[in-house]
């Protein structure tokens, strides 16, 4: 595995290799915080709770190193 990072999920602990990350999905805000999709190569979707508005940014960084990514509407 190279590196991995760990995710409080809502079904529990997970151990995610960053190199498996394909996509990274905020929805609008739930109650106090935004539900985050972490969606892997496999197919596995892992949603884990962004209380900090960081966690979406800071998994999203893993896949765009470069900070390249573009705003389509």
């Amino acid at each position: 595995m190279s590196d991995a990072i760990r995710v409080h999920t809502q079904s529990g602990e997970a151990v995610i290799d960053i190199s498996e990350i394909i996509a990274v999905v905020r929805h609008l805000p739930h109650r106090e915080f935004f539900n985050v999709d972490i969606h892997m190569r496999s197919g596995t979707i892992f949603t884990a709770e962004d209380k900090t508005e960081e966690f979406f940014d800071v998994v999203r960084g893993f896949m765009c190193l470069d900070e390249s990514t573009y705003e389509v509407e």
